[in-house]
């Protein structure tokens, strides 16, 4: 969704007085044309959950609606032990914030001095967007676990996003507008963690590198006009996805559980899974070989794509069971394949009928 201006705590502005900046309305004389950034958060019910001992990561896409390029210096907080930064077809561009290089209380009320504050800054262009992932480990976290942005002027000298490393920048620029972000969680959860072998549940959403997405089944983000679908959303399906996890090969899935209505997924994807539990909700960024850029798939649409995905486990079902026998030709999952001890084909280009 598209954080509403309403609903953010705006900073104190230098120079510059704004009002209603992020709501996507067509700008007015007030409103200059260099504060335009939105911001829109992908949430959706049960994307809280902090399960204790395992990460817990989300994404924020940020786009520069006007036609000025802009600063964008990003920070995350509410935890000590943080990984974020943007996305690009190379990677994730992390940053581990040490915990002297963190800034103070929010400012509410007038300047904003960035000379006592260390972000990742970095150029957004005009007319663009970047993917932002955050995560924190397990450890301390609280209940206003979250990120501000401060939109300035372009900083000189400094790259634009994806274009080289983004550096920790302090300095005296002109801030056009920011806000905070509190993600707000449940704490103190526990639940079983994915290992292989196990089946689990999940509910996930599948974007290229610039946030927009080629696959979801949660209802919530399919359901938003702001959410940036790029597929047909008529044939959105909404069931969770039953997988099975495995350690380092699909055909590792006992014969016999194939013919159960539980698929193997991509090698990210299930990278991912495992650093999950049951009702934990983590992101990771797939290289183009972690998806489906393996042999055998060159026609398929997302061959040559890095990818990311953010996931929430709904369901732990427990192990799969071992049973060697051939599978139940009447079950209703069964397909001739199944009964072969070889690697199964990639998913079809119609991914909202498939698994990832």
């Amino acid at each position: 969704m598209v954080r509403p201006f309403s609903a953010l705590l705006a900073l104190g502005l230098v120079a510059v007085t704004l009002s209603g900046c992020l709501t996507g309305d067509t700008p007015t004389d007030s409103v200059p044309a260099l504060a335009q950034v939105t911001a829109h958060e992908y949430r959706y019910a049960g994307d809280d959950v902090v399960v204790d001992g395992v990460p817990y990561g989300w994404m924020v896409r940020f786009t520069n609606n006007g036609t000025d390029d802009v600063g964008l210096h990003v920070e995350m907080f509410g935890t000590s032990d943080r990984t974020y930064g943007p996305v690009t077809a190379n990677g994730w561009q992390k940053a581990t914030v040490p915990l002297d290089g963190l800034s103070g209380p929010l400012e509410t009320t007038g300047p904003v001095d960035l000379t006592q504050v260390h972000h990742i800054a970095g150029v957004l262009h005009s007319n663009t967007s970047v993917l932002y992932l955050f995560q924190s480990a397990a450890g301390d976290i609280r209940e206003d676990l979250g990120y501000r942005v401060y939109v300035t002027d372009a900083p000189a000298d400094t790259p634009a996003i994806g274009q080289g490393p983004l550096p920790f920048i302090a300095g005296d620029f002109r801030v056009l507008e920011g806000w905070q972000s509190v993600r707000g969680v449940q704490l103190d959860k526990s639940g079983p963690k994915a290992v292989p072998h196990d089946k689990v549940k999940t509910l996930t959403v599948g974007v290229w590198t610039n946030g927009t997405s080629f696959y979801t089944n949660i209802a919530d983000l399919n359901a938003d006009a702001t959410f940036p679908a790029g597929y047909d959303r008529e044939q959105f399906g909404g069931d969770p996805l039953p997988i099975y996890v495995y350690d380092q090969d699909r055909r590792e899935q006992p014969v016999g559980n194939r013919d159960r209505c539980w698929f193997t997924t991509i090698s990210g994807y299930n990278a991912l899974l495992k650093s999950q539990a049951e009702l934990g909700t983590n992101a990771r960024f797939l290289t183009p070989e972690e998806g489906y850029t393996v042999a055998g798939a060159e026609d398929h649409f997302l061959y040559g794509e890095a990818l990311v995905f953010l996931n929430t486990v709904v369901a732990h079902e427990g192990q799969a069971e071992q049973a060697e026998e051939a599978p139940d030709p009447t079950a209703p999952c069964f397909q001739p394949r199944n009964a072969e001890r070889k690697l199964p084909p990639l998913p079809p280009a119609s991914l909202p009928d498939t698994e990832p």
